[in-house]
């Protein structure tokens, strides 16, 4: 569906539909893709993975990160190759990957129906939220009243104003007005996601914030913060 080449083409990416979807409430539907990665500057070497993305937002449900990649490689649910590998040997075993993911999705939207049924409340967003972002709450900040050093609390982070405002339906796309989602922990979720894929960077330019995202949705910060969110969800199932 997506082919995309970034930074004077050093490196390549990809994305296709399997045909393999579902829906996590009635209106909701996730959807798996294949993403294949490349690169020509000696960065990374030949890979393939697959994620999960929600239909009503295009947001990244799941990860791609190296630990993701070293537990798909010995899963065999994942493969990489070094550039001098045989791309024959790459496409015998695609299929049987394709097959596998197939197999494993329904799992995959088993665990997301299992997050509409936990209430969000402000404890369970604490807990979400601080361990979804707790690579910036390790650094300490400097308190702007007193000049000294103190713990970064999540009120000092300025992406949790975004997320409120995607959980409550101000922003953000398709988060709440749908049916089984609105008030629940699948709803603080999909803000999370809907921040990382769509909202972050920092650079002014509209074309580079996009461009450090998919660097980061691919293997990056906001792949692991995800995946953190996720994690920290299903364990209060």
């Amino acid at each position: 569906e997506t082919v995309l080449s970034i930074r004077n083409g050093r490196r390549v990416y990809a994305t296709a539909s399997i045909n393999t979807e579902s829906e996590v409430v009635p209106g909701d539907r996730v959807r798996r893709y294949l993403h294949i990665f490349n690169s020509h500057d000696g960065s990374s070497g030949f890979g393939v993975f697959f994620s999960d993305i929600r239909l009503a937002c295009a947001n990244q449900l799941n990860f791609l990160t190296g630990r993701a990649t070293r537990t798909a490689i010995t899963n065999g649910t994942g493969l990489r190759r070094r550039h001098t590998g045989s791309v024959t040997e790459f496409a015998r075993q695609l299929p049987q990957l394709i097959d596998i993911e197939r197999q494993t999705f329904t799992a995959s939207i088993d665990e997301l129906r299992s997050i509409t049924n936990v209430t969000l409340t402000p404890e369970i967003a604490r807990r979400v939220l601080e361990a979804t972002y707790a690579d910036k709450l390790a650094t300490p900040i400097r308190d702007k009243k007193t000049g000294d050093k103190r713990p970064r609390t999540l009120a000092d982070l300025p992406e949790i104003g975004t997320i409120r405002s995607h959980y409550s339906g101000n922003t953000g796309l398709g988060i709440t007005n749908i049916p089984g989602i609105k008030g629940t922990t699948y709803a603080l979720y999909n803000a999370i996601t809907q921040f990382e894929t769509h909202d972050s960077g920092r650079a002014k330019n509209e074309t580079e914030r996009a461009r450090a995202r998919l660097e980061s949705l691919w293997g990056g910060t906001s792949a692991k913060r995800i995946e953190r969110a996720r994690e920290a969800c299903l364990a209060l199932v």
